[in-house]
Parts: structure tokens; sequence; C-alpha cells
């Protein structure tokens, strides 16, 4: 009864104001189920070193509000390039000298290198401030998601900044949808594909595309989904949508500072979890393994299976011969054949039958029969 009272209270306050309050909270009473946002509550994540454009400088002031101290590398309309790199690389190091040994690194700066304006013809080109009176950017033709060439290259040069922070852990906020509550301006010629229907599911399979692309790209870092933060958990079409028309009402680009805070709270979560310990089926995986580690029969170790190839690998002796002198048969068969001596001549020893097949010849110029075994 609880549970539905305040389910139906919350679900009115907000599709009436827009709230953006959770229509599950948490209502257990159970002292074994862990209460919400740990790690703000035991203050388990009291620093942060936050790196980018006007997200992170947004993302910064909400950290803030919650207690932490705030180390800010942040610019508007920072984007990735060689040049902004080695521009902000210096502040950087400074600020990670700055900080406790282990402070957290948060990079919030995809976003302007995953949006590009397309023309008829194909080609591509990034969000431009063409309206001089408005000093907005905007998009000519169609919004598309960034191709995976592109962001490659884009997260290789996001690698070198990440190698600056060494041993600090270092997290990438994914980038968030934009012009999704409203387009960049009402010129028509501007996002030609804003009314299609599936504009926006569209928009969500490309971001996962990307998302997966960076993720298999980054090195040393931990790609966030920043919609699983702002969602609490796996971001279905109908959960974006509804996040996206109570977090963006007075900026297609940048969400409302409530949006942000709600953000903040999930991202220190996150910040406190231990690091991922290397799985068996993961550990190594992207290393050439040595010739030792590998058990190589050419040299290093040897196990039981490359001694087992190495038998398998090797020449062949016909059924009859026997390097040592011993002659093979089969069971009950005749056990009579040649050995070729060392000295290049040819003796005929042995003779009879053997249980097991298997006689061998002692001696040189004549023989005896006996079993072996």
């Amino acid at each position: 009864m609880e549970r539905k009272f305040l389910s139906d209270l919350l679900a009115d306050v907000n599709s009436k104001l827009l709230a953006g309050v959770d229509n599950d909270p948490n209502l257990s009473r159970d002292i074994k189920k862990p209460a919400l946002f740990c790690a703000l509550r035991n203050g388990e994540v009291d620093k942060c070193i936050i790196v980018g454009g006007s997200h992170a400088e947004n993302l910064s002031i909400a950290v803030s509000n919650l207690g932490l101290d705030i180390f800010t590398v942040t610019q508007r309309g920072w984007k990735i390039s060689n040049d902004s790199i080695e521009a902000v690389t210096p502040a950087l190091k400074e600020k990670i000298e700055a900080a406790p040994k282990g402070t957290p690194i948060v990079i919030f700066c995809l976003d302007n290198s995953s949006y590009f304006s397309s023309a008829p013809d194909g080609s591509m080109k990034p969000p431009a401030k063409s309206n001089p009176t408005d000093g907005k950017y905007h998009i000519e033709g169609k919004l598309s998601v960034a191709p995976d060439r592109w962001i490659s290259i884009t997260i290789e040069k996001l690698n070198r900044l990440i190698a600056v922070c060494k041993e600090n852990p270092v997290f990438v906020m994914s980038p968030m949808p934009r012009y999704v509550v409203s387009a960049c301006c009402k010129d028509k010629s501007h996002i030609t594909n804003y009314e299609d229907s599936d504009y926006l599911s569209n928009m969500k399979q490309e971001l996962d595309r990307l998302n997966g692309t960076v993720k298999k790209r980054l090195e040393a870092a931990t790609l966030i989904d920043t919609m699983e933060l702002l969602c609490a958990g796996k971001t279905s079409l109908d959960k974006l949508e509804q996040a996206i028309t109570m977090g963006w009402q007075q900026d297609p680009v940048h969400p409302t500072k409530h949006t942000y805070a709600k953000i903040a709270l999930h991202l220190l979560e996150k910040l406190a979890e231990p690091p991922r310990q290397p799985t068996v089926a993961t550990a190594g995986r992207g290393t050439k393994r040595k010739r030792e580690d590998a058990g190589d029969p050419r040299g290093g170790k040897m196990t039981n299976r490359s001694r087992d190839w190495m038998e398998r690998l090797a020449p062949q002796k016909p059924p009859w011969a026997h390097q040592d002198g011993g002659w093979r048969g089969q069971h009950g068969q005749r056990s009579r054949g040649g050995h070729e001596d060392a000295r290049g001549g040819h003796h005929w020893r042995g003779g009879g039958y053997g249980r097991r097949g298997r006689f061998r010849g002692r001696g040189y110029g004549r023989g005896y029969d006996g079993y072996d075994g």
C-alpha cells in the first residue's frame, strides 16, 4: 500500500512538475539492504579532477555542491585535437601534482567530437557557428553521429592525455544526446532529420555503437555511460525519452542543473568502486605471450601439451623400426624386420611371436627373443 501510494504520488509530481523524481524509491527497512549513495554518505570519495568542456564545467559545479574538493581543467567549447591536447597537458600535470596520490580523474569531452552535419552528397563537417547573431552552433543538413573511423582517431589523441594521468584512475564520460527537445534553430535546412519518427531511436542506436568503439579503443581508462547514470541503470528508449524531456527543457545541448546533480550523485558511486581485476578469460588479452610462457617446444618451458605436439609433429617411423634396435609388430604378428646401423649397414635381428607384439633384439650380429614387459 505504501509503495503504491508513493509511486502514484511521485508519478503525478513528475508529470505535472517535470521534477525528475525517482518513481521507485528504496522503501526497504531491511538492515541488510545497502543504503543508497553509500559513497556520498561514507565520504569514500572526497577529491576529484575533472577535465573537459562545458559539460565538464557544469558537472564539476554539481560535484562540488556535494562537498567534494574539485580540481578542474575545463574550458567551454573544448574539443579533442592535437593542439588542444598539447595545450591542456601542462595544466593537467599541475593538477595531478597538487592533488593527493590516486585522486580519480573524470574526462568529459567526447560530446563535441561525436556529432556532425551531413550533406546530401554524404560529406560531413562538424557543427559551426554559422549565424554570427546568436553565437550558437548550427547543424546544416542532417544530424549524424561520428563514424567509427573518426571516433577511433579521436580516441588515439585522447589516449595521449590519459597517459599523463599515470597511476590515477581515469574515467571517461560517454557523450549525451542533443537536439532532441528542440533543433538548433527554426531553419528547416538545419537538422533535416529532426522530424523523422525514428530520430531518437536512431540516435540512441548510433550512440551505443559509438560507445562500443570508444570502449575498445580506450587505454588505461574506464568508460562510463552518462545516460545510465542519469537513468540509474540500463537505458531503454522510453526511459531515455523521459529523461531528455525532463532534463533538457531550456537548452537542446546542456541539461538542467538538477540533471547534472543526478549524474554527479551516481558518478560518485562509480568512482568509489574498486578497480576490476582481470579475469582468467581476459587476463593478458591484447598482449603477445612470450615463447617461454606459451610452452613453445622450441624454447622456454615445456608442458604436457607441448610434448604431445612434439610427438605428433615428429617424423613417423614404420611399425617395424625402432631407434635403439628394437622392432615393433602388431599383436600376434611376426615381429621381424631390419634396422639401419649408425655405420650404414643393415642387420637382421630377433624373431618370433610376442604377446604384446614387441620384440627387442640386443647385441650385434645375432639376437635373441625376449618379451618386452
